[in-house]
């Protein structure tokens, strides 16, 4: 059984977030992308005042289950469609900064047309400076967008739709000293009928302190606490839902900073500890499933507890070119709600080059490493034993991309990656070449 996660490209700052790693936690402290996309990076800054525009992405995948072409998991190539309109919208009224984007977008697949669905992102946030030197941010957002396949192995119909709000607050205490609180909520559901246990509600609680040098360099302390629930599990019930607890919380401390070195020399990192539980749940073995003589009753225990960092550097080699490097540990679920206990290790180098005022090239390369329960003491408070405990899997992906900006008003980008994952159970292994061709106009 794999859970549900929203199909996506990669993050363009796979460093920001934390120890939890994947949408199911609803924590949203994204650690990375490691789903493969465009290598593009960020993208350009949001231009003051109201902008809006079309844009037309037409994408290729040769494998878009993500699945292995064994025999029950065969490969699926297809050609998406994507026309969209955004409109975005960033202004300083004082000392507030408010920024809205929008976006509203059909997605149609050449072949698998059972997939066809409307795409959806609205995403608010104000930033203010308030009396006292008390800085302030809240965010909103709603997104509408298709599972990603690789959890799921096959092209079964199923957006995600997720909410979330988030807000926080620091005040000075002494000089360079500011205390930190701040808080979020989400809720994620799943359009697909087999996939509704997996809806998510999720509330954190945080606070630290922040440590602030003259030249604007902070080192953050944080304590946080995170309770998430599936509203529609169903005790006792096999089949699906015995891969889903009615729960869990989580405690973590995190010690994260930006710190500019040089002009050319920045570094955004994050290490921490995590302890997730309450993921215990009883459920009876369904029809067909393999269990010892004698067992009426099957306890699962997806509790774990463990370090997590993540550290991004930034090197400007050059007025023209800049590199990228990530680098990663997680503990958490990696997509398959078999094996939430695994540990992930990712690396991953972008260099990116201003070829001309109007051109940039990027690309990518990643290698990550998932340790399904590996963890002798994990494996066993999982209750995995032999294979299930070993299994292991190595992703590689690498892409290069180029952005166009041949008008003022016209952007267009062409990415061309693969990527590809071997497992100790081959049933898991795939390999895709995907190639994304867009061009967006602001007005």
């Amino acid at each position: 059984m794999k859970i549900a996660k929203e199909r996506h490209a990669p993050c363009p700052d796979a460093g920001a977030g934390g120890p939890a790693v994947r949408p199911r936690k609803l924590a949203m402290l994204a650690l990375l992308c490691t789903a493969a996309g465009t290598a593009a990076g960020a993208g350009k800054p949001p231009e003051p005042g109201f902008t809006f525009g079309p844009s037309e992405t037409i994408e290729h995948d040769s494998n878009l289950t993500r699945t292995s072409g064994e025999a029950g998991a065969p490969e699926v190539s297809d050609t998406l469609y994507n026309t969209s309109l955004g409109a975005n919208f960033n202004r300083d009224y004082g000392r507030e900064r408010v920024n809205l984007a929008v976006s509203l977008g059909r997605v149609v697949y050449q072949n698998t047309t059972s997939l066809d669905y409307t795409q959806q992102a609205l995403d608010a946030g104000i930033v203010a400076n308030l009396p006292l030197n008390i800085d302030a941010q809240a965010q909103a957002a709603h997104h509408v967008q298709m599972v990603h396949f690789a959890d799921i192995g096959a092209p079964i119909r199923d957006v995600i739709t997720s909410n979330s709000a988030a807000g926080s607050l620091a005040f000075p205490l002494i000089s360079g000293l500011r205390a930190v609180v701040g808080g979020n909520a989400q809720h994620s559901s799943n359009s697909g009928a087999t996939l509704r246990f997996q809806d998510t509600r999720a509330a954190e609680g945080n606070a630290g302190l922040r440590l602030e040098s003259s030249s604007g360099n902070h080192v953050d302390v944080l304590v946080r606490s995170v309770h998430a629930t599936h509203p529609n599990y169903i005790p006792g019930v096999a089949s699906a839902n015995q891969a889903i607890s009615p729960g869990y919380d989580e405690r973590g401390a995190d010690i994260s900073g930006d710190w500019t070195f040089s002009a050319g020399s920045r570094l955004h990192g994050r290490a921490g500890y995590l302890r997730h539980t309450g993921d215990e749940f009883d459920y009876a073995p369904g029809p067909g499933q393999i269990v010892p003589a004698g067992v009426t009753q099957i306890h699962v225990n997806h509790n774990f507890a463990g370090p997590a960092f993540d550290v991004t550097y930034t090197w400007q080699a050059t007025a023209l070119s800049k590199i990228d490097f990530l680098g990663s540990r997680a503990t958490g679920a990696v997509g398959d709600n078999n094996f939430l206990s695994a540990v992930t290790r990712t690396y991953r180098i972008t260099p990116t080059y201003q070829a001309g005022a109007k051109t940039e090239i990027s690309a990518y390369a990643l290698w990550a490493q998932y340790a399904y329960a590996s963890d002798p003491l994990i494996a066993a408070a999982a209750g995995l034993t032999g294979a299930q405990a070993l299994r292991l899997d190595h992703e590689r992906d690498a892409g290069i991309a180029v952005d166009w900006t041949p008008r003022r008003w016209l952007e267009i980008k062409a990415d061309v990656h693969q990527e590809h994952r071997s497992s100790s159970i081959s049933f898991y292994g795939f390999t895709a070449n995907v190639v994304v061709l867009s061009a967006v106009g602001t007005f």
